[in-house]
C-alpha cells in the first residue's frame, strides 16, 4: 500500500488538531451544549438536561460528551432497570406493611396498581426524552464541526503538510478520528487546489451535485486515483474519516459526500442518514464505509515504518490497542506524539516502549510549526537507524 512514499510513514489525526480553529473537543462540547439546548423549542427537556449532567460522578467530573450519549444510551436500554428498582422496593415495602386501610378496607393492592402504573410511565417518559436529548446532542455535534476559522486552518495546515510532503513524498495517508471538514476545505482551498488533490473515498457522479463512495478507491495506486479522477500529476492527499463526516449520509441509492451544502431532502421531505460513529454509541466497524476505512489503517499501520499523531488522546477502545500491537513488533516502527500531554499519553499507554516514541510536546495549530517540525526531523532520522 504505501509502496510509493520515499518515507513509508502515515499520519494520524485528533480533535487537539482541530480545537485550534474553533471546533470544541469532548470535553469542551458539555460546556457548548447549554447554548445549543437552552432554546424555547427545547425547553421540555432543560430538567432533564440538567438531571444528566448532575448525574456525573463527582470524580469524573472532566468526563466529557462520550459519557453523556453512552449514559442517555443506557437511559434508552431495554434491559435497564436501575429506575424501576425504586419503585420495585416500594411495591415490596407496602406489601409487608400489616395495616394498610382506608375506611377499613384494604387498599395494598390499589397502592401497589398505582405504583406499578408510575414505572411504567417514568420509564416511557425517561425513553422518550433520552432520545430527543441524544438526537439533539448528535445534530449540534454536526453543525458545530462544519464552523471553524477557515483562513486560519487553511493557513496552518498548509504550513504543515507542504513541509512534510518534502519528507514523506508526493502522497499524505491522513487517517482521522474527526468529523469536521478542515482537511477537506484545506484541499479545496483554489490555491491549495493547483498543487494537492484530496481523495476520500468518493467519487464524483456526473450531472449530480454529490459525490458517492467508491470502496477501493482511498487505496488505489496513485497513477489508477489520477486516471480514474481525470487530472494531472498531483500530490495526493488520502484522508481515512475512520468515525465518518459530517457531510457523509446514506440513503437507498447509497453512501454520499455533500461537502458543506448542508443538509439533503429526499423526496417526500424525508432526511437521510448522517454517516457518523457517534461517542458512547455501540456502533462498531462492521459496516460499509467503515469496515473498509478501519481495515485499510490496519494495513498501512502495519506495512509503516512511522507513525505521526497529532491531537488524539488514546482513548479509543479499537484503535489504541493496535498502535500497542506496533509497537510490540521487533522492528524499526516509531511514534511520533505532538500533543502538550505527550508524556502523560505515554505513561498511561505505551510506557513499555517509550524508546519508540518521540515525544513532541506542542500544540498544533497554535505553537510554532518549525519548532514540531525540528523534533519531526529528529523522528525521521531515527527510522534510518
Amino acid at each position: 500500500m504505501l509502496e510509493d512514499l520515499k518515507q513509508r510513514v502515515i499520519m494520524f489525526i485528533g480533535a487537539g488538531a482541530s480545537k485550534p480553529f474553533g471546533i470544541p473537543d469532548m470535553k469542551d462540547f458539555v460546556a457548548k451544549l447549554d447554548e445549543g439546548i437552552m432554546k424555547n423549542e427545547y425547553k421540555d427537556l432543560w430538567n432533564f438536561w440538567y438531571f444528566v449532567k448532575d448525574t456525573i460522578p463527582p470524580q469524573s467530573r472532566e468526563k466529557d460528551l462520550e459519557w453523556v450519549l453512552d449514559f442517555l444510551n443506557m437511559l434508552t436500554s431495554p434491559d435497564l432497570v436501575f429506575y424501576t428498582q425504586t419503585i420495585e422496593r416500594l411495591i415490596s415495602k407496602v406489601l409487608s406493611q400489616k395495616d394498610l386501610r382506608i375506611g377499613g378496607s384494604d387498599i395494598r393492592p390499589q397502592v401497589c396498581s398505582v405504583l406499578q402504573a408510575f414505572r411504567e410511565d417514568a420509564r416511557s417518559q425517561i425513553e422518550s426524552k433520552s432520545k430527543k436529548l441524544s438526537d439533539i446532542i448528535k445534530k449540534y455535534i454536526r453543525y458545530k464541526c462544519m464552523e471553524f476559522e477557515l483562513d486560519v486552518a487553511v493557513e496552518k495546515y498548509s504550513q504543515a503538510l507542504n513541509s512534510l510532503y518534502k519528507v514523506i513524498g508526493d502522497e499524505l495517508w491522513v487517517f482521522t478520528t474527526n468529523y469536521d471538514l478542515i482537511i477537506e476545505s484545506y484541499c479545496e482551498n483554489k490555491d491549495v487546489q493547483k498543487e494537492v488533490k484530496l481523495c476520500c473515498g468518493f467519487e464524483i457522479q456526473e450531472n449530480a451535485p454529490r459525490e458517492i463512495w467508491r470502496p477501493g478507491l482511498l487505496t488505489m495506486k496513485r497513477y489508477d486515483i489520477f486516471r480514474l479522477l481525470r487530472i494531472g500529476s498531483k500530490k495526493l492527499l488520502r484522508l481515512f474519516k475512520l468515525h465518518g463526516s459530517c457531510d457523509w449520509f446514506k440513503t437507498e441509492q447509497g453512501i454520499f459526500r455533500l461537502g458543506m451544502a448542508g443538509d439533503p431532502i429526499l423526496p417526500g421531505g424525508r432526511k437521510p442518514e448522517n454517516i457518523l460513529i457517534y461517542p458512547g454509541t455501540k456502533q462498531e466497524f462492521y459496516e460499509q464505509p467503515f469496515r473498509e476505512l478501519f481495515s485499510s489503517f490496519q494495513r498501512a499501520l502495519f506495512e509503516s515504518n512511522g507513525c505521526i499523531v497529532i491531537g488524539f488522546s488514546f482513548r479509543d477502545k479499537h484503535i489504541t490497542p493496535l498502535f500497542r500491537e506496533r509497537l510490540a513488533r521487533k522492528d524499526n516502527f516509531k511514534l511520533a506524539i505532538v500533543d502538550p500531554q505527550a508524556e502523560k499519553t505515554v505513561r498511561n499507554h505505551f510506557s513499555e516502549y517509550r524508546n519508540r516514541v518521540i515525544l513532541i510536546p506542542f500544540k498544533f495549530g497554535q505553537d510554532d510549526w518549525k519548532a514540531i517540525y525540528l523534533r519531526l526531523i529528529e523522528f525521521f532520522n531515527n527510522l534510518t537507524r
